[in-house]
């Protein structure tokens, strides 16, 4: 069993980092039997826990994995970097963190602001002076652009809508001018014939 099978469905995501890599194991028996090392390449998952450097698991690839980071184990098997989802720190506007701060926190596998908003109390120990506060701003600022976002998403999409018809208007209008241009050409040419 695994800590997943006592987890709500409805409880909100975990925050655990994975890293995928492969890793070359000795088979021992095989190579007892050919009388020289063997190896096999193997997945593995090393399982990340933002905000506690000392909770980091090591794990054969398991389905288990697969179906928990499916994105990540995609990423993986076609040689990229795992996406990061949420709004990175070095992103966030300046007034709310520094640079300095960012990098400190990248130590601890902090690299989103989704990720510091979900950090327990027990780990904030670790962050130093300041980091309440600091998960606070992240959690409160989190609220406003949820909040804020039906709006801007409204505009976006009207933007979009706008743009299309532009460019169907700009398309029309060039076909229209060509148009005229063609009978315009045509009735000098008439014009001069008859002449």
């Amino acid at each position: 069993m695994s800590e997943t099978d006592f987890r709500d469905p409805s409880a909100p995501k975990s925050p655990a980092i994975p890293q995928f890599f492969t890793e070359a194991v000795k088979l021992e028996w095989k190579s007892r039997q050919e009388g020289r090392p063997i190896f096999e390449d193997r997945e593995f998952v090393r399982i990340i826990i933002p905000g506690d450097r000392r909770s980091v698991a090591v794990e054969p690839v398991g389905e288990a994995h697969k179906a928990r980071w499916p994105r990540e184990y995609e990423a993986f098997q076609v040689g990229r970097e795992a996406p990061v989802e949420g709004t990175p720190l070095s992103e966030w506007p300046v007034s709310l963190m520094s640079p300095a701060r960012v990098q400190e926190l990248a130590y601890f596998n902090l690299r989103t602001v989704e990720q510091l908003a979900a950090v327990n109390d027990a780990q904030l120990q670790n962050l130093g002076m300041g980091s309440r506060e600091l998960r606070e701003r992240a959690r409160t600022w989190l609220e406003v652009a949820a909040k804020g976002a039906g709006p801007i998403e409204r505009l976006i999409s009207r933007n979009e809508e706008l743009t299309l018809e532009t460019e169907r208007l700009t398309r029309e209008l060039k076909a229209a001018n060509a148009e005229l241009s063609a009978l315009k050409s045509k009735e000098i040419r008439h014009a001069g014939a008859a002449a």
